[in-house]
């Protein structure tokens, strides 16, 4: 028999159940504007049937209904849509890093422009052409010694500013690597603290919302892949879990380390995180590239690993996981855009180099000032300057000077911040050799038809032929008016032939010629002053020849030489021309820049074009995100009012039962009283 009092149980389930909702309700209004915040929803679940399948049983005509009661307290969340969040945003921080990086460069290279290097190169050339035809002329010679300092005053400060914004950004990447580890620490105890309420039965809502603005956020510095754990215990089906967060590839694939082991940076199961921890070849110094990066057990509490310190992690071969070269990091995010812009170690083949944006600038433009003024100061030693007609005496001044530095074609490092103008050329303008050029070369070797197909590169000629040096070592050398180099290889070994030659080319009779062999472990030899250079060569088979024909004039005697000539002024204004050899391109120093400008304008173009893309994306998907999780006003009213009506429906309903029982219990039996 059911109980009379049924009613007022249904009906008071009822009124807890709407107070729940109603409550849940204001509780997403007040959290309307609070960041990160995920709307909640209870729940409703109906009540076990009456009556229970049993012996005893009421033999009533069927089940009747018991009312509703709160299941939980659930959030309205998309895993999916987080995923793809997370995905989007570490594309975002890689791509923002490599923008930002580009910007600042294209503003310290700052072309096309009136005070660039291109302009300020353009300026003293014009000045070389206008001492050529005044070179007695005191006051075109100090603006020609001006233009030079501009020139390397603007080397050095590109190269400085450059290396000041380098060194900035290794701090930003050690404040990206501590603001990493403690979004860890802080997940791993937000784990901690769901794993310890989920198996009693609740949902730590709040602790979720913490959990995942915190992923959110490590998210933009590296891709990451969520793996859920159940949490044990008499866990709600609808518990989201303890969290164990991978390093993650682009591709949203595991990352894994030298090792072939997955990066885990937070194990929910042994309750533990792991740490970043950028190592670079030297500390010490502010631009020492990034070497190899590794991971320790962060501390539960404070900042750093489980007893290392910073240097002790640099030593350790203990390490829990472990990146042997930067180029392992495949993964997107703020702190890989970071690493690479600011520098990297390398290793390609056996072959180990410094990589990275602002580290390939430098060197570019450490190329470029040694080469240019390398070339410069051959043709400045070729001529003769009035101190050196008056003295009669040809000392082979340079121009430009690299201080204390002993550089090199293949080691010009530091040549952009040390270039000079040569301290006589600084104490006396009559230092500069405006007169009489030598024979200076520059050029790329022709190829004869015998050269294999598959062979790579070009010989480099370069340097001033020194007729007098040929003289002596081949007697009647002189009377040549062109000389004729041939280069063969054969038998894994170089030879070289110098024949003079008449005007029309023809080799002289008898023959005059100069021979020998170039050690297989050199890379270039110089022949009366005749650079070869065979740095760009590869891949050469035997019977592979070329040659290269100049004019025999040497360097001009002094005799020869007056101070109203000005024809090595115009040599000197024409190195911008000459095709040299520009760490492995053969091109002229305006060309060489421009291909710097081109290459800095199409890694900033793609940047750019990729961070709107990236943001695009990004803010549809955090919209689509936001459609779901987000609280929308006017949907809790229309909520609340629901829940009102139901609330006084059930509180009228109580109210229905409390007469029916009134007339139970005092109006019935008193029928013919």
């Amino acid at each position: 028999m059911r109980s009379t009092f049924q009613g007022l149980e249904i009906a008071r389930r009822g009124i807890n159940t709407q107070q729940a909702a109603l409550y849940t309700t204001g509780h997403n209004i007040a959290n309307a504007n609070t960041p990160g915040y995920t709307r909640q929803r209870v729940n409703f679940l109906q009540t076990e049937a009456f009556p229970s399948v049993g012996f005893n049983r009421p033999q009533i005509p069927g089940q009747m209904g018991t009312g509703v009661q709160v299941g939980d307290v659930q959030r309205i969340r998309d895993s999916f849509v987080d995923m793809q969040f997370r995905n989007e945003t570490s594309k975002l921080g890689y791509w923002q890093a490599k923008a930002e990086q580009t910007s600042q460069m294209e503003n310290i290279m700052n072309e096309p422009s009136d005070t660039g290097l291109a302009s300020t190169l353009d300026q003293f050339w014009n000045s070389l052409q206008d001492l050529a035809v005044q070179p007695q002329n005191n006051g075109a010679r100090r603006v020609v010694r001006q233009r030079g300092i501009s020139v390397a005053d603007t080397f050095n400060y590109m190269h400085n500013a450059m290396k000041a914004i380098q060194k900035d950004y290794r701090n930003e990447i050690n404040v990206t690597e501590q603001r990493m580890n403690s979004l860890l620490r802080q997940i791993n105890q937000v784990n901690k603290q769901i794993g310890s309420i989920e198996p009693h039965g609740y949902l730590p809502n709040d602790l979720y919302d913490q959990r995942d603005r915190l992923v959110d956020e490590l998210s933009s510095m590296v891709n990451v892949k969520i793996e859920p754990k159940h949490s044990g215990g008499v866990a709600s089906a609808n518990a989201e879990g303890l969290y164990d967060i991978y390093l993650a590839t682009p591709q949203g694939e595991i990352l894994r380390d030298s090792g072939n082991r997955p990066i885990k940076l937070i194990d929910s199961s042994s309750g533990t995180a792991t740490g970043i921890h950028i190592q670079y070849d030297n500390r010490v110094e502010q631009d020492s590239p990034v070497a190899e990066i590794k991971f320790f057990e962060l501390k539960d509490n404070e900042p750093g690993f489980k007893g290392l310190s910073q240097i002790d992690a640099d030593n350790s071969q203990s390490s829990v996981y472990k990146l042997s070269s930067f180029s392992q990091l495949n993964t997107n995010g703020n702190l890989k855009g970071l690493i690479e812009g600011y520098g990297y170690k390398s290793n390609v083949n056996g072959v180990e180099s410094v990589e990275g944006l602002y580290n390939n600038m430098l060197a570019d433009l450490d190329v470029m000032a040694f080469t240019y003024a390398n070339q410069f100061n051959i043709v400045h030693q070729s001529g003769w300057s009035p101190n050196e007609i008056r003295n009669g005496a040809d000392v082979q001044q340079d121009f430009f000077s690299f201080g204390v530095l002993q550089l090199s074609a293949d080691n010009p490092k530091g040549a952009a911040a040390n270039i000079r103008v040569s301290q006589a050329i600084l104490d006396d303008v009559d230092n500069i050799a405006a007169a009489a050029e030598g024979n200076v070369l520059s050029g790329v070797m022709v190829r004869k038809p015998t050269v294999n197909s598959g062979t790579i590169g070009n010989p480099i000629i370069s340097g001033i032929y020194d007729k007098t040096v040929a003289e002596a070592a081949v007697p009647g050398f002189n009377n040549a008016e062109k000389v004729n180099i041939s280069l063969k290889y054969e038998s894994g070994a170089w030879s070289y032939k110098l024949t003079a030659a008449d005007s029309n080319g023809t080799p002289l009779n008898p023959e005059l010629s100069h021979t020998g062999q170039i050690d297989s472990t050199e890379k270039s030899i110089s022949i009366f002053g005749v650079n070869i250079d065979l740095s760009s060569m590869s891949a050469q088979q035997n019977g592979d020849e070329w040659s290269f024909e100049f004019n025999a004039d040497g360097v001009k005697s002094a005799d020869e030489a007056f101070i109203g000539n000005g024809s090595n002024a115009l040599k000197l204004a024409e190195v911008k021309d000459a095709i040299l050899n520009y760490g492995g391109s053969l091109t002229n120093v305006q060309t060489f820049y421009q291909g710097m400008i081109g290459t800095l304008g199409d890694i900033a173009s793609e940047a750019n074009r990729m961070v709107e893309v990236s943001a695009t994306l990004s803010e549809s998907v955090d919209k689509n995100r936001m459609s779901i999780s987000s609280v929308s006003l006017d949907e809790e009213m229309t909520d609340m009012i629901k829940f009102q009506h139901a609330y006084n429906a059930a509180a009228r309903n109580i109210t229905m039962i409390d007469e029916m029982l009134d007339k139970i219990i005092n109006g019935m039996g008193v029928v013919g009283r």
